[in-house]
């Protein structure tokens, strides 16, 4: 009976063992989960500003398009005299 007691010991010992191990396995694939819904949340973020950014310059592109049609103009006028 002694041989079955330190068997059955053993056996739940290593189970044990085992479920720990898991449970640390399992905390760090959450850990891990969350990294990755930040770092996705903040990849949505740079997308949503680099959408702006680029709106921004094709604006900025259109003044000076503006720009040099109003400077082109002025030269015109005054090469004709008016």
């Amino acid at each position: 009976m002694l041989i079955s007691d330190e068997h059955e010991y053993a056996y739940t010992a290593s189970h044990q063992g085992e479920r720990e191990q898991m449970l640390k396995m399992k905390e760090s694939l959450e850990e891990e989960i969350i990294k990755m819904r930040k770092s996705y949340q903040l990849n949505e973020e740079y997308r949503a500003k680099i959408d702006e950014l680029q709106l921004t310059t094709t604006a900025l592109d259109a003044d000076e398009t503006r720009c040099n049609a109003v400077t082109l103009t002025q030269l015109k006028v005054e090469e004709v005299g008016y």
